[in-house]
């Protein structure tokens, strides 16, 4: 079963509405876990939740095929929602070897006012033995809501330390993650917003330390270079601008010995 009960998909309890002849949207229920310390939604909980709803819409237009993260961004408006927040893709491109899938973030609780704009590829592979069990999804016949959540799964602390990362050396931003369940994806791999989320993380981290100032992370492009399936997973970053901030930060799977991915991360 993926997700696991024991899992950040079902901690955040995203929520998805099908309707028919139109993408899937998913829904991120607002608590004080997913917020940064400006009260914006962490970029790295918006990344999983266009990870999901994103790969939802590719895998529909490329099936039975199934589909790697190839690069994935964030980039948060200032804005402070009031949630629930809802996601909602569409497709620019959908070719032979690459989908690109294009997701606005808006504030339902707002009149649907604008939080953030992603932007994600896909790459069409071959289906992995592990995913056979699970279903491409179809279009549905009637409107549907399915959620991640499950009645005792809740996000009671902050989102970094619920992930279990670790702060190793600030200046820079080095944080380390453990492989566990509670953040694999289909493949048994590093789920693609954790990534992105330590990516974020790992950013933010490093900038408060260049700058002296409690700055948070806005913006963050990733490009995912391999799998990491064996983990621990580990961060560096570098400075690449002091003010404002801007950071290329590199994640690699310790036990593998494998580069994972290369971000840019902007803060403000």
């Amino acid at each position: 079963m993926y997700p696991p009960e024991q899992h950040v998909l079902r901690d955040l309890a995203l929520t998805l509405e099908r309707t028919p002849g139109s993408p899937d949207r998913a829904l991120l229920e607002l608590v004080p876990a997913v917020r940064d310390d400006a009260g914006r939604v962490r970029l790295g909980v918006l990344a999983t939740l266009v990870d999901v709803v994103g790969a939802g819409l590719a895998l529909r237009r490329i099936a039975p095929d199934w589909l790697a993260t190839a690069d994935l961004s964030v980039h948060a408006r200032e804005v402070i929602p009031v949630g629930p927040l809802v996601a909602e893709p569409r497709a620019l491109r959908s070719g032979k070897t690459t989908t690109v899938i294009e997701v606005e973030l808006l504030d339902r609780g707002a009149s649907r006012r604008p939080v953030a704009l992603a932007t994600m590829t896909f790459v069409r592979i071959v289906r992995p033995d592990a995913t056979r069990s699970l279903e491409t999804p179809a279009e549905p016949e009637i409107p549907s809501r399915f959620s991640f959540g499950l009645s005792d799964a809740r996000l009671d602390r902050p989102y970094a330390e619920a992930l279990g990362v670790r702060i190793v050396d600030a200046v820079r931003g080095v944080l380390e993650l453990p492989r566990s369940g509670y953040t694999v994806n289909s493949f048994g791999s590093l789920q693609g917003g954790t990534v992105a989320s330590l990516a974020e993380l790992a950013g933010e981290v490093a900038a408060r330390a260049a700058t002296g100032t409690k700055v948070v992370s806005t913006s963050v492009a990733v490009h995912y270079l391999a799998q990491g399936p064996v983990g621990p997973y580990r961060t560096e970053a570098e400075v690449l601008r002091v003010a404002p901030p801007l950071l290329r930060v590199a994640v690699r799977d310790d036990g593998a010995r494998e580069l994972m991915a290369v971000a840019t991360v902007a803060a403000s």
